[in-house]
Parts: structure tokens; C-alpha cells; sequence
């Protein structure tokens, strides 16, 4: 169950992510001390720069055409003092959500069910022999 979770949710990141450079969304007016949310450009932002009305915020993501894309966190300070800005680009949750997945899946397949030998995987099925008929190993009864 919890490796479908972080499958699902490994695909919600990259499809936000690939969505962010087609439309950004955000909320702007979290305060005061005002705090701004936006998804665009392949990262999070958040900053403090003062809102133009709060609410949700639907742009393209042409918008924010002067912003690089960057492979690292930033935290930018602005002017005025005490504004500042950071960005996450979406790898960095992504992998922390594709790492722990892989290896739930991976865990997953290998796990032999009851009534295979543990060593190759054979169907031991009637076998009374106590050994495995494909590599030789000797099972438990």
C-alpha cells in the first residue's frame, strides 16, 4: 500500500512540476508578516514581499520570465530590509519521495512467497524430498 502512495505521489511532484512551466499558481497574503506561496518555474517560492491582494493567483509562467531556473535552494534578500525569497527546485522533493518508493518496490519484488524455495524461487508444490529439485538447496518442512 504505502509503495502505491509514494508512486502517486512521485507523479503529482513531476506533474506539477512540468505543469510550472506552462502555469504558475499561488497564494498570495499568508500574515502579516506577509508570506506569498507560488509553484512556478520548476520550484516552490516563498517570500515576503507585500501582496497585491490576497487570494489564490493563476498566471502564466511567462510572467516570471526574468527567473532562472536553478538546480539548487536559493534564499535571496531584497530590498526593502527584512524581505526575503526562497525557492526548491521539485527535484530535490521528488527524490525524497522516489528513493524510499524504489526501494519499497524493490523490497516488494523480491519477497518469494510461502511454498518456493527461498534460494531461486521454484514452485516446491508436493515436493516431500526436502530439497529443491532446481538448485539443490535443502528447505524446511
Amino acid at each position: 500500500m504505502l509503495k502505491w502512495v509514494g508512486t502517486v505521489l512521485c507523479v503529482l511532484i513531476m506533474a506539477t512540476s512540468l505543469g510550472s512551466f506552462v502555469v504558475g499558481i499561488g497564494w498570495l497574503g499568508f500574515g502579516p508578516p506577509w508570506r506569498n506561496v507560488f509553484v512556478a518555474k520548476g520550484k516552490v517560492w516563498v517570500d515576503t514581499s507585500v501582496p497585491w491582494d490576497r487570494g489564490w493567483y493563476v498566471f502564466p509562467a511567462e510572467h516570471y520570465s526574468a527567473v532562472k531556473v536553478r538546480w539548487l535552494p536559493a534564499l535571496n534578500r531584497a530590498t526593502p530590509p527584512g524581505w526575503w525569497a526562497f525557492s526548491l527546485p521539485f527535484w530535490i522533493p521528488l527524490t525524497a519521495a522516489a528513493v524510499p518508493t524504489a526501494c519499497l518496490w524493490w523490497r516488494d519484488h523480491r519477497r518469494i512467497p510461502p511454498g518456493r524455495c527461498q534460494h531461486c524461487g521454484y514452485d516446491l508444490t508436493g515436493n516431500v524430498s526436502g530439497r529443491c529439485p532446481e538448485c539443490g538447496t535443502t528447505v524446511g518442512k
